[in-house]
């Protein structure tokens, strides 16, 4: 919920008949955000044959397992630090299940596992300004004022978490402004830092595979973008600035942590979104820009967005895009909330409204990185536009006071935004909240404050956000000096297409491997030998999908979208990126679920799947209303 704030004379004066008739409920920024309502249990966006389920605090996981056990078909994943619980259930059994837990003493809330969207839309200054060449083609920056904020101060190393369809490492306005983990050391297969996370050196990915009715929760380091929309939003909160190629990044010197939650096709589940909002916030991210929502309401995500919000996080979401009810999380209390305006400050027809709706920024049709090299900068637009741009003035703003809290950030960029529509709705209303983000009205007449010391104190041991299945043939060994890059794996006959390869099932020869580039250009391919193995070696640090021929009788079972999609780090061995295949058609697949709450089903992590190119102007993310993408000529 945002802070309570106080306007001019000019608000004082018109606020009370104007905005008295037209928004009753919402004129004051101070009413509070609707509560959480009871979880609505729509089947229909949910993911199939899952539950999540809250322990009440004191409640161990042990206590209340053969009450689950007797309901329910095992544990698929746990987020510890939230007490929540996914578990598996019979597909078609959901809202019974959930209703039958909610009576259980032990149990706080049931909830199912919801969809979430990106949520892009579907198409002279007395300042040092930078020389990144597109510069003039940014026209939201002289709106919210940026250039005249540069001259007073740019970012110093805030990390804003993206939780989005992932990152094009690689590109070449994005490489030099990635977070790297500090405690982790690239490549060697390890959990350097002890998180949970084996080499999360940018980042960390949460998704669910769902195939033929059966969802499984998975997470690994592959955090690619294979849809565009997360490099986009990046590249506008924080492309680096001042380097002579490409666009300019509003915080100009911030940091980005990739949280992949969103599939390739925009699409993700509120288990791992959640998910990703701990890591976010356990590994350093001052700022966490959710791009994305869905319309069900969640206890799971207000857990997890109070969570991070109580580290000192603050949290930037989308209000959505069909013009209707904010989305969640963007929803939440304690998440600033940010419509969509164009270049004239109006607010856009599709940006979602609400109480809960806190500022606006430009989402009309703004140009930012794209995640293919061929076409490095690309249009877009929506509310999931518009959020980093509150993103990267959260930064600089935040680095020129380091001794604020998030609420105090928060409430400074809302009292200096800019009423555009004052004429009509003076003060707040539920369109546009306080305003048109303004980071030069922010900035001015604060001194700058002092940098906070750092506390001597013992390194607290650390509580694993995110497990990874073992993977022992992964780690190189010590007495060797890896200087090349290379990918491996096997093929096998899935006889039970489980996806997972069980003992007796034999590997598969003379199956075509194919290695592409990031346009998705062949590069090389192989046949495997009669042990089923292929190899690429002496390969350089790049993006890169992975993809194979079906054999004559057989179709793909794992990974689930047949192919990956992966940036391969300098010196780097991937050796487990292996292919099931099932004779067609298929069998039917059986569930394997953990058997505990902190370790995830035993198939090998995949990535997310690829996409085929697309050549001219085309809608790419699937979305609340029509949006489209324009490629920019060079």
């Amino acid at each position: 919920m945002a802070p309570s704030l106080t306007r001019s004379p000019r608000f004082q004066v018109a606020c009370c008949l104007a905005v008295a008739l037209l928004f009753q409920a919402t004129t004051a920024l101070n009413a509070a955000r609707p509560s959480t309502p009871a979880v609505a249990l729509e089947v229909a966006s949910a993911a199939t044959g899952q539950i999540i389920v809250k322990l009440r605090r004191g409640t161990s996981l042990s206590r209340v397992a053969s009450q689950l056990s007797s309901r329910t078909q095992g544990t698929l994943a746990s987020i510890p630090h939230l007490g929540v619980v996914l578990l598996q259930v019979s597909p078609g059994a959901e809202s019974a299940t959930a209703n039958e837990l909610r009576r259980h003493s032990d149990i706080e809330w049931v909830e199912l596992n919801h969809r979430a969207q990106t949520t892009a839309a579907p198409g002279e200054l007395t300042v040092a300004l930078p020389d990144d060449p597109m510069l003039s083609q940014q026209w939201p920056l002289s709106i919210i004022h940026a250039p005249e904020a540069w001259s007073i101060t740019h970012s110093r190393d805030m990390i804003i978490a993206i939780l989005d369809t992932g990152t094009y490492l690689n590109h070449p306005d994005l490489v030099n402004v990635l977070w790297t983990n500090p405690g982790e050391i690239p490549a060697n297969g390890l959990d350097d830092d002890g998180n949970g996370c084996v080499d999360d050196v940018h980042g960390w990915h949460y998704f669910t595979q769902c195939d033929t009715g059966v969802c499984v929760p998975s997470q690994n380091r592959l955090i690619g973008d294979d849809n565009g929309h997360g490099t986009h939003v990046a590249g506008t909160a924080a492309a680096e600035t001042n380097n002579g190629m490409g666009i300019a990044g509003v915080s100009w010197g911030a940091r980005l942590m990739t949280v992949k939650v969103l599939d390739q096709d925009g699409d993700g589940w509120y288990f791992d979104i959640a998910a990703g909002i701990v890591y976010a916030a356990d590994n350093g991210a001052q700022i966490i820009n959710l791009s994305l929502g869905g319309s069900s309401p969640s206890q799971l995500l207000q857990d997890a967005v109070d969570y991070a919000h109580a580290k000192g996080s603050l949290l930037v979401a989308a209000s959505g895009n069909n013009g209707g009810a904010v989305y969640y999380p963007g929803a939440c209390q304690n998440v600033l909330t940010v419509a969509a305006t164009d270049a004239q400050d109006n607010r856009l027809p599709f940006s979602n409204q609400g109480p809960q709706v806190d500022i606006a920024a430009p989402g009309d049709y703004l140009i930012s990185t794209w995640y293919l090299p061929s076409i490095p900068y690309r249009l877009a637009h929506g509310t999931s536009m518009a959020a980093p741009h509150v993103s990267g003035a959260a930064a600089l703003l935040w680095t020129w006071r380091p001794d604020w809290t998030n609420d105090q950030i928060q409430q400074r960029l809302l009292q200096q935004a800019d009423d555009v529509n004052s004429s009509l709705y003076p003060g707040f209303d539920p369109l546009i909240g306080w305003g048109r983000l303004n980071i030069q009205r922010a900035l001015e007449g604060l001194e700058q404050g002092p940098t906070p010391t750092p506390t001597t104190s013992a390194t607290p041991t650390r509580t694993p956000t995110c497990t990874t299945t073992p993977s022992p043939t992964c780690t190189p060994s010590p007495t060797v000096t890896v200087t090349t890059a290379m990918v491996s794996g096997l093929a096998w006959r899935d006889d039970d297409a489980n996806r997972a390869r069980d003992p007796g099932e034999p590997p598969l020869a003379g199956v075509t491997i194919i290695l592409k580039d990031a346009d998705h250009q062949e590069l090389a391919r192989q046949v495997t030998g009669l042990d089923g193995t292929y190899a690429f070696t002496s390969l350089p640090a790049d993006s890169y999908v992975l993809t194979r021929e079906d054999p004559l009788g057989y179709t793909v079972t794992y990974p689930v979208a047949g192919s990956y999609v992966f940036c391969l780090l300098q010196g780097e061995q991937l050796t487990e990126m292996n292919f099931g295949f099932a004779l067609w058609p298929t069998p039917t697949p059986t569930a394997s679920p953990s058997p505990t709450c902190t370790r995830l089903p035993t198939a090998t992590p995949t990535s997310s799947p690829t996409l085929t190119p697309t050549s001219t102007v085309t809608p790419v993310l699937r979305l609340y209303i029509p949006e489209f993408l324009f490629a920019l000529e060079n």
